[in-house]
């Protein structure tokens, strides 16, 4: 299959897959295309990858914790311009975590900051 043929049957997601791995991996490869053009891909794609989870799940997986206690969120951490970014996906008040997640998300943050420290 040739590029042509594989860019008219890619859906919209592939294709700034396409761009913005490229950019990643060689930000001069893509001199090419406006900046503006990049950064809205990249933007578009982070979006896209963790906005369809984001928000209450209205599960309480361990049992409400008090009144004030609305459930269980899906969270998104991700880069963006050289800024870890934290999407809740609603408006939150505080978040509780057992150890094991609170460990996890703290991992998972560090690598987005090395991974955030690299973008110029």
């Amino acid at each position: 299959m040739s590029a042509g043929d594989y860019l008219a049957t890619a859906n919209v997601w592939q294709v700034l897959d396409l761009i913005v791995a490229e950019f990643k991996s060689d930000p001069q490869s893509t001199q090419c295309f406006d900046r503006r053009i990049v950064d809205r891909a990249i933007a578009l794609n982070d979006a896209h990858r963790v906005a369809p989870s984001l928000g209450a799940t209205g599960e309480f997986p361990r049992g409400q914790l008090d009144d004030s206690d609305e459930g269980e969120i899906s969270i998104g951490i991700t880069v963006r311009r050289g800024t870890v970014l934290l999407a809740f996906g609603k408006p939150v008040g505080w978040l509780g975590l057992p150890p094991q997640m609170a460990r996890d998300i703290g991992r998972t943050l560090q690598e987005r900051a090395d991974e955030a420290a690299t973008v110029s």
